[in-house]
């Protein structure tokens, strides 16, 4: 029966006169009050349960004691019965406790007593109303609560987990997972780069189903539609296919708790890109300090190998001047000078090669040493 209802108060009473005073007293506190002559006439008023039945039990034609024991046969033991009788004995009472009712008044019937008695327990009922209606809200707000801490538990778990992924398969597994213990069913599209993989609880994506997370992609951040519900990143898209439309607190609390879960799964996927960038840009960097190394020796090589070739053209020279000389009658010290001078000379071409060389050897180790850095960060 309805707690909230309980706001009638019946009054079951033979004497026409006596039934008009008393319920004429009795709309002063309560605005349904129903006067009944027989019992034939109050059943069928029984079913809008009453706060109050006030019952005659001296008249078989009231029934006051029959009444009040067809009502807790029917399990309806909050309404507050009071049986009133000319007569005052154990019998009497012990058959009204037996009975089941809450109160006994002896005839006549003194209309301020009933009114008193009666504002009593109305008054007592509607502080039932309002703690049933504050227990009903504290254990929903307490259920919703318990509701909540759980699905943040599979947020949490989620977050552990995703930020050890490696690859946009792992991401993609996780992140159908955290969906299923919310008993929901998603696809999950994952780009990185330009490359892109989608997935369903059964296995890869049909092209269905791929193209649904496609036109999803290009919704807003968050959209609900026919009882699907869409959330979108840059490198995340997850589609739920069977969202909950009845129950709008459970959905509100998901769609906050989804929110998480794409946003990390998105941050997750644009650091393994950064990540794949950086080795990708780390390798060509290597590759290129391996090229300039290589090119160093040969560098190294070439010079040595011209200086080589300098000295013996320059010692050849020498060798066809010295041979001129019988030719061209000069004295020792003439030709002294000259072939010091050939000599000098070509010493300085190689210290001048050597020299070139070097510089252009410290510029490529600088350079190589500045990629090497580049790679290491």
């Amino acid at each position: 029966m309805n707690q909230a209802a309980r706001t009638a108060v019946f009054v079951l009473e033979q004497d026409s006169a006596m039934r008009q005073e008393v319920c004429a007293e009795l709309a002063r506190i309560c605005p349904d009050v129903r006067g009944f002559g027989l019992q034939e006439e109050l059943l069928p008023a029984l079913e809008i349960a009453p706060a109050v039945c006030l019952l005659d039990m001296d008249s078989p034609e009231a029934g006051g004691l029959e009444i009040c024991r067809h009502l807790r046969a029917q399990g309806d033991d909050q309404a507050h019965v009071i049986l009133s009788s000319r007569h005052d004995n154990i019998q009497l009472r012990l058959n009204a406790y037996d009975a089941g009712c809450n109160d006994y008044i002896q005839r006549p019937l003194i209309p301020e007593e009933i009114v008193r008695k009666v504002d009593s327990v109305l008054k007592a009922h509607a502080q039932v109303a309002a703690l049933s209606s504050q227990l009903d809200y504290a254990m929903s707000t307490a259920f919703s609560a318990m509701s909540t801490m759980a699905e943040m538990g599979t947020v949490m778990k989620f977050m552990r987990e995703v930020f050890a992924c490696d690859t946009p398969q792992q991401i993609i597994d996780q992140t159908i997972a955290a969906c299923r213990d919310y008993e929901l069913n998603t696809l999950v599209a994952c780009r990185l780069g330009d490359s892109s993989q989608a997935h369903s609880e059964h296995g890869p994506a049909s092209p269905l189903e791929c193209s649904l997370l496609e036109h999803a992609r290009n919704n807003d951040r968050i959209t609900q539609f026919s009882g699907r519900l869409s959330i979108s990143y840059p490198h995340l898209t997850l589609l739920v296919t069977n969202w909950p439309k009845t129950d709008e607190d459970r959905a509100g609390r998901l769609r906050d708790h989804l929110a998480f879960v794409a946003e990390a799964a998105d941050i997750r996927c644009k650091v393994l890109e950064h990540d794949t960038r950086r080795l990708q840009r780390t390798e060509t960097i290597l590759e290129a300090v391996n090229g300039l190394m290589r090119m160093v020796d040969y560098l190294r090589e070439r010079q040595q190998s011209q200086r080589e070739s300098v000295m013996r053209m320059v010692a050849d020279q020498g060798d066809e001047i010295a041979r001129s000389f019988y030719r061209m009658g000069l004295t020792d010290a003439q030709e002294g000078v000259i072939l010091n001078l050939v000599s000098s000379r070509g010493a300085e071409i190689c210290e001048q090669m050597a020299g070139f060389g070097l510089e252009q050897e410290r510029m490529l180790e600088g350079i190589i040493e500045t990629m090497k850095s580049l790679a290491e960060d």
